[in-house]
């Protein structure tokens, strides 16, 4: 009954992390397509920014939130959008997000208004994960030196599903050709009492599945 209680706790822990259907895995010095949601994304808000970024060749604002994800249990979602000023210069690239270090994402993308976010205009082409956790959704089409995120267009909302269940200050990054940079969120690196739990639970799973594998054979 125990090992029976056990394994279910384990596995709504890990539908909360694996939940996500046809979600892109974004590992370090990666890049992939983020995942487009038709829906706006479902979850609780936790906590939102909205900042004004000015640099000598644009300026908007940026909108940033972290929400509790619809996945069982507690898993953390970090959003970006940036609406690009109709007085900018210049087109805007890439929307960055720092620091995912210690936790595996998953990138996703919509262009549907909800909370503070509005409707977008501009897709995310590609996200990519450098070494030192910053994650990155590029508006930059191949071959291309500016951005499509024209002035007074939004771009997509960016989304970074994390495993995380708590958050911290953290930094956001608006670049083409000059960088503005404004206060974000980010998960707060696990506590090793966490990760220890975590192994714990994958161990059980494996010795459970190593059990039932032998017994099929004795069976066979």
């Amino acid at each position: 009954m125990k090992i029976k209680l056990k394994l279910s706790v384990i596995a709504l822990a890990m539908a909360g992390v694996c939940g996500a259907a046809h979600a892109n895995t974004l590992t370090y010095n990666q890049t992939v397509a983020p995942v487009d949601i038709i829906a706006a994304p479902g979850g609780s808000l936790l906590d939102s920014l909205s900042t004004i970024i000015t640099t000598p060749t644009f300026t908007g604002t940026l909108r940033t939130a972290v929400y509790d994800g619809p996945e069982a249990g507690r898993n953390l979602d970090f959003y970006y959008q940036f609406s690009n000023s109709a007085q900018s210069a210049n087109a805007v690239g890439r929307v960055t997000g720092y620091d995912f270090d210690s936790w595996a994402t998953n990138v996703f993308q919509t262009a549907q208004a909800f909370g503070i976010f509005l409707a977008g205009d501009t897709t995310a082409l590609s996200a990519d994960r450098d070494a030192h956790s910053t994650i990155g959704f590029n508006m930059l089409p191949d071959g291309e030196l500016h951005g499509k995120l024209a002035p007074g267009l939004s771009s997509y909302t960016f989304l970074v599903r994390t495993a995380a269940t708590q958050y911290v200050p953290g930094w956001s990054g608006v670049i083409d050709g000059t960088a503005g940079f404004a206060p974000a969120f980010q998960p707060a690196v696990p506590e090793p009492g966490t990760n220890a739990l975590i192994a714990a639970g994958l161990g059980l799973m494996g010795f459970v599945v190593r059990r039932r594998t032998k017994r099929e054979k004795n069976n066979a």
